[in-house]
């Protein structure tokens, strides 16, 4: 039976994330007498992680001021002034600096309301895609939809109580956001059954009706490349999950054995998955090479390194997957877009790494038995394409897996065709992930091993021009 759409659901088809945040942050303000007082406060709470029972007299809410789009402005007897940053991502993904960039408004801000208030930060999305701000004395709280739902679900039942007109219309928007949820957790748990998702032919089996609503959900609002994401997020949290806990037998042997740099490479600190060419990928990033010295010693511990100048980030390693093959990388700042047009700049990156990365996969790979054995030098060689300073060596998942795992076959035993990433038993993929980044640890030491090796004396001014920044920025602060 077709099920009819409400108002938010037709919304969504428009693909308007501005809606969502304009009805949450107006669903948590006063303006809204949906939910009481002390609901607001609980759900505001909540999703920025405050575990206590504090309650705001007021809750003011701001749209899209300074590009934040939600803010709230709260005042409570025991907590006083506060203000409450929410960045909100449906399909997109962050950008930038943008996240750094809502600190420093707040920061700067003059306005008598949020000048002096206690801030705090979330980033709110579907598939759980972790924050990214490069400010390391600001923690956002990552909360994801699946959590609003879960918060809101106590105070809109499933009967048809109508206490005022505000609840009626949040009551619509939770039954949207409800459904989104839904059927995001139906495709995460049967994924092999969304074969047309990743651009596969649909097989024509029988589905159960919950798989068919979703199926048909997904196509009617265009949701292919946002359930990847949120299926490799899913992938990705279980990765790292597994890679952290391997941190204290990594470093058992001794950091400079296992990266060769100080680098505390066990502990992932930044992952993303992010869209190419309409397909999701994912990645793992390393610590900037050369490395930055710590400013003092308790800052090794905490894993805390000091750029020397703001954004001046050296060459980044990662370890990423895309459609059906992984890649170890390095690149030139691998955020600033700016630099895949200095030209000047590209040739001293492919100078300095083109040969090492072709030595790796040729030697290093003979001796170690691995699989990365295609090389990708930088875009931009043909004529019209943009420059970009990436190089990297590949390898096809087909390749790491053993024969019988790797086909798809017919019922009487016939190979029909190649598996797919997303056919793999969940548990093998996150297992495949988390072997590649365990070469990749090696990889990224062997090739910092050969670059200190034919490049001594740029390793030595970098050092020497880092010292001198962590001075001159110790020197201000001082003065301050």
């Amino acid at each position: 039976m077709e099920t009819k759409r409400n108002f938010f659901d037709l919304l969504a088809l428009a693909d308007v994330e501005r809606v969502h945040s304009a009805v949450i942050g107006w669903l948590l303000s006063d303006e809204c007498e949906a939910l009481t007082k002390e609901e607001r406060s609980a759900v505001l709470n909540s999703l920025f992680g405050r575990n206590d029972d504090v309650v705001y007299e007021t809750i003011e809410v701001r749209l899209e001021w300074k590009h934040i789009d939600i803010l709230w402005l709260t005042k409570s007897k025991s907590q006083g002034k506060e203000c409450w940053v929410l960045e909100n991502k449906v399909k997109s993904s962050q950008h930038g600096n943008q996240l750094d960039d809502y600190v420093d408004a707040i920061n700067e801000s003059e306005d008598p309301a949020i000048k002096g208030a206690r801030a705090h930060y979330a980033y709110l999305t579907l598939t759980g895609e972790p924050a990214k701000c490069q400010n390391r004395e600001i923690r956002y709280e990552n909360c994801t939809y699946k959590k609003l739902v879960k918060e809101l679900e106590g105070y809109f039942s499933k009967g048809d109580l109508h206490p005022n007109p505000d609840w009626t219309i949040a009551n619509e928007y939770f039954k949207t956001i409800q459904k989104l949820v839904t059927v995001a957790t139906t495709f995460a748990e049967n994924v092999s059954l969304f074969p047309e998702v990743f651009g596969g032919a649909l097989d024509g089996q029988e589905y159960s009706e919950e798989v068919r609503e979703a199926k048909d959900y997904i196509k009617e609002y265009g949701l292919q490349i946002l359930m990847q994401k949120y299926y490799q997020c899913d992938v990705m949290h279980k990765v790292v999950a597994a890679i952290n806990s391997l941190s204290n037998e990594l470093h058992g042997k001794g950091r400079e054995d296992i990266v060769g740099v100080g680098d505390p490479i066990a502990i992932v600190k930044e992952w993303h998955v992010g869209e190419t060419n309409r397909n999701a990928d994912m990645a793992i990033h390393f610590e900037t090479y050369p490395e930055c010295i710590p400013r003092k010693e308790k800052d090794v511990e905490n894993r805390y390194w000091v750029y020397g100048e703001e954004y001046e980030i050296r060459d980044q390693f990662d370890i990423s997957f895309q459609k059906d093959s992984f890649k170890f990388a390095v690149s030139d700042r691998y955020w600033n877009k700016e630099s895949w047009i200095d030209c000047e700049k590209v040739k001293e990156f492919v100078a300095d790494w083109k040969a090492i990365f072709a030595d790796l996969k040729s030697s290093f790979f003979k001796e170690k038995g691995a699989s990365f054995v295609k090389l990708n030098p930088p875009r931009g060689d043909r004529k019209g394409e943009k420059k970009r300073s990436r190089i990297s060596i590949s390898c096809q998942l087909k390749d790491l897996l053993a024969e019988e795992e790797a086909k798809v076959l017919t019922e009487k035993g016939k190979v029909e065709r190649a598996k797919t990433w997303y056919e793999l038993d969940r548990s093998r993929f996150v297992e495949l992930v988390k072997e590649r980044f365990k070469v990749a640890v090696e990889l990224r030491a062997e090739a910092i091993r050969r670059y200190k090796e034919r490049h001594p004396q740029k390793v030595q001014e970098w050092r020497e021009e880092n010292e001198r920044n962590i001075k001159r920025k110790e020197s201000e602060k001082e003065k301050k």
